[in-house]
């Protein structure tokens, strides 16, 4: 199954989103959709339908829907874009059934762009490396929250995520491992504030935290002074340059290239 969607304008340059759905394994019509942003690089570079036609065959995820998101120019289509994330919001209602997302970087924030739209547009989120930026008419400095933010950023990211991690299906979650999470999830007497604190001691639990906090104290301890003389170096600049230019398509180089310019220099300038 496949459609085309239009989200306004009109010529060669009007933007359009691209949406494909693909089954795995023998789902219903209403089974689980999962919404994959630029669904198909993590097809090509991820081989992501492999990885889940996969898990199914071993019964780690019921049969289920993709949904895969190929949107024609990223930097200008669904950069901050509140017309995209509407379209895209009416094309999943069509769709039916339950929705997961899955995104990095714009795609990431396109999806949380229509989660704060739509709360109830996604059962879930698993959204990586989001990076913040305006499209060209309206561009201005903008620097992504880990980045630029409190210390303690990434470890509340992390706990975040953990709270938004999706109950993919019921062939999962009898596993001891998953029990805890889904406890705090189904607590009606937690608010969110309350839910996100249970998720964080979790996650240390999980990596060990206090462990690693020592480790940081001890061998680590130069650790901030390294990595700042490298990430501003010209050498990790050199492969800045090169990893876009490998990755991306050539209308994208220079702006990626600024973009990400942009935010190892706000990062360099605050542990200066």
């Amino acid at each position: 199954m496949s459609e085309t969607i239009r989200l306004g304008g009109s010529g060669k340059n009007a933007p359009v989103l691209a949406l494909r759905v693909r089954e795995v394994g023998r789902p219903g019509r209403r089974a689980l959709l999962l919404v994959v942003h630029d669904g198909p690089e993590y097809v090509r570079r991820g081989s992501l339908l492999r990885l889940l036609n996969r898990l199914v065959e071993a019964r780690e995820l019921p049969a289920h829907r993709v949904a895969l998101l190929a949107p024609a120019d990223r930097m200008e289509t669904y950069s901050a874009s509140a017309r995209y994330a509407r379209t895209l919001l009416a094309a999943l209602e069509e769709l039916g059934g339950r929705r997961v997302g899955l995104g990095s970087s714009l795609g990431a924030l396109a999806l949380l762009h229509a989660h704060r739209l739509e709360p109830s547009a996604f059962a879930g989120l698993f959204l990586q490396s989001g990076s913040s930026r305006l499209p060209r008419r309206a561009r201005r400095a903008r620097v992504a929250g880990v980045a630029a933010g409190p210390r303690g950023a990434p470890r509340r990211a992390a706990a975040e995520g953990l709270a938004i991690l999706p109950r993919l299906g019921a062939a999962d979650t009898h596993r001891p491992r998953h029990r805890p999470r889904f406890a705090i999830g189904d607590r009606d007497d937690l608010g969110y504030e309350q839910k996100l604190a249970e998720y964080r001691r979790l996650a240390d639990d999980h990596f060990e935290t206090g462990e690693y906090e020592e480790f940081r104290r001890g061998p680590l301890a130069h650790l901030d002074e390294a990595a700042h003389d490298f990430f501003t170096s010209d050498e990790f600049d050199r492969v800045l340059v090169e990893s876009v230019r490998g990755t991306f398509p050539a209308h994208e180089h220079e702006p990626l290239v600024a973009h990400y310019r942009g935010l190892l220099g706000a990062w360099a300038a605050e542990r200066a």
